[in-house]
């Protein structure tokens, strides 16, 4: 996994695919909303996104590998809000 962009809000995360040598798919996470998606067919055809923050939603493996760097993240920043209140 490796950082491709990261403006403070917004992280972009490039991810090694498991089956596929040489190819990297785009984790994007904001940091506002606590959400994520992938840019693989997988995540694509299946409007796959999670939320880091409360670790819910519906992960591809991508999703998955990047899940707990991403609530890491939003944790050293001060992003982490309270989504109940």
């Amino acid at each position: 996994m490796k950082i491709e962009s990261f403006d403070g809000d917004t992280i972009i995360l490039s991810v090694e695919s498991f089956t596929v040598p040489d190819k990297k798919y785009m984790v994007t996470a904001d940091f506002q909303s606590g959400t994520a998606t992938c840019d693989c067919m997988d995540a694509r055809c299946r409007s796959k996104i999670i939320d880091f923050l409360d670790q819910t939603g519906l992960p591809c493996k991508h999703l998955t590998a990047a899940e707990k760097y991403l609530a890491f993240v939003a944790d050293a920043i001060g992003k982490y809000r309270n989504k109940e209140g």
